[in-house]
């Protein structure tokens, strides 16, 4: 099932994945001083998480200005973590990915630029993937023999295609999602989509 709506918004019911796209996980983290909340004036203080909030608004502005770029910051590691102490660390753990590897290199350097006092450290780095042409030829060719309508389409998300594709040939079909929802209950595809996939 796509996880996402590419497929609905083209009117194809069927997309053959060309590509898995580069993605890359990083922290950044924010250091301030923790003290009580309720003694330590506003004024004078060093609030980590004040400090971090930027950022993630950052992440969205930096990654709406590329093309094809995604970034999400999905996790915060605030300590020391209680609702009276103001926080003296936070760690921002930030998801990006794109069609290309350089245009997350980009977004990432612009992070840093923007907040050089936050430590920032690369968690994984994946590269993507490119699927089998005659593979995904034959796919395309099965799709036309039986008046589907399908068409290329990218994932950004993470497959065992992936880490198969560059040792053997594999491929990837994807069925169109009417919700776009993916990873939740509202995900769905239709009877006749996932039987026109099994043909």
């Amino acid at each position: 099932v796509e996880q996402g709506k590419a497929l609905v918004d083209r009117g194809l019911a069927l997309g053959v994945a060309d590509v898995l796209t580069p993605r890359q996980r990083w922290r950044a983290v924010f250091t301030g001083e923790s003290d009580h909340a309720g003694t330590r004036a506003m004024a004078g203080r060093r609030d980590a998480l004040v400090a971090a909030a930027p950022f993630i608004v950052a992440v969205s502005e930096e990654a709406g200005a590329r093309p094809g770029a995604v970034g999400t910051v999905g996790r915060l590691e605030i300590a020391p973590g209680s609702t009276n102490s103001i926080p003296g660390r936070v760690a921002c753990l930030l998801d990006v990915r794109a069609r290309e590897a350089d245009t997350i290199d980009d977004l990432v350097a612009a992070l840093r630029s923007r907040f050089p006092e936050a430590e920032l450290s690369r968690e994984s780095r994946n590269d993507g993937a490119a699927f089998d042409a005659d593979l995904r030829g034959a796919l395309h060719a099965g799709a036309e023999r039986r008046s589907i309508p399908a068409g290329d389409l990218p994932s950004y998300a993470g497959h065992d295609a992936g880490i198969l594709a560059p040792h053997v040939p594999a491929a990837m079909l994807f069925v169109r999602n009417p919700t776009g929802a993916s990873h939740t209950p509202a995900e769905s595809a239709s009877d006749d989509d996932c039987v026109a996939a099994a043909q």
